[in-house]
């Protein structure tokens, strides 16, 4: 069985607070791109993920793990990952994968979306890719109507970026919205998108908050 995973396009991203979760809340419109990581699921003798591209651990043996933890009762499977996101581009690469497992597994074990918010912030989006209003931390997804066809062109940098050290800097610099202001973006963000219009007729809503804290590498003085 072949599997599609999806990018997605954070089209904007207005930052709030951290929570006390240590979380920081945010409003975006997630769009799914055609670019997509192919997943190969196919029997074996015990479970195996495979995914050369990626160091590490990997999200998708982490969601099997769960998936088996749950009752998910398939055969043993060795689940080959070709990865085509560019791996820490803010791309949602991993988090597809991963959500691309659950949506294989969710006729048969229960609350999937639960165990999406469980994996990270941004595998909830990705159970049904789709254009979305997202609040909370990624978790508040809101689906709107497929904006008319626009292009994007992606530029891969060598260096990725790590999240967490992206939000680090974000926290030094003192970044941040406070909730009237991001629940005034989300009305202005739902009421922009809701009609199925191209994102460029709104492109005065299109900012990243994060765009200054972006740097090459770890810093260790920081």
């Amino acid at each position: 069985m072949t599997l599609r995973a999806p990018a997605k396009l954070n089209l904007c991203l207005y930052l709030g607070r951290p929570r006390d979760d240590g979380l920081h809340e945010l409003r975006s419109l997630f769009c799914p791109l055609t670019l997509s990581d192919r997943i190969v699921v196919s029997d074996a003798e015990r479970d195996e993920v495979v995914s050369p591209e990626v160091d590490g651990p990997n999200l998708v043996e982490t969601a099997l793990i769960a998936l088996r933890a749950r009752g998910w009762n398939r055969g043993p499977a060795r689940i080959e990952i070709e990865k085509r996101i560019p791996v820490a581009a803010g791309l949602g690469g991993g988090s597809a994968d991963a959500a691309a497992l659950l949506r294989l597994a969710r006729d048969e074990v229960g609350e999937v979306g639960d165990l999406a918010a469980e994996l990270g912030a941004d595998v909830p989006s990705q159970l049904d890719p789709t254009l979305a209003l997202v609040g909370g931390a990624g978790e508040t997804v809101e689906p709107l109507p497929a904006p008319r066809h626009f292009g994007v062109v992606l530029v891969p940098d060598e260096n990725g970026l790590s999240t967490a050290q992206v939000y680090a800097e974000a926290d030094r610099m003192g970044l941040g919205r406070e909730p009237d202001e991001l629940d005034s973006i989300a009305a202005k963000l739902r009421e922009a998108a809701g009609g199925g219009d191209s994102p460029l007729a709104y492109r005065e809503l299109l900012m990243n908050d994060l765009a200054g804290t972006i740097v090459a590498g770890p810093d260790p003085e920081r």
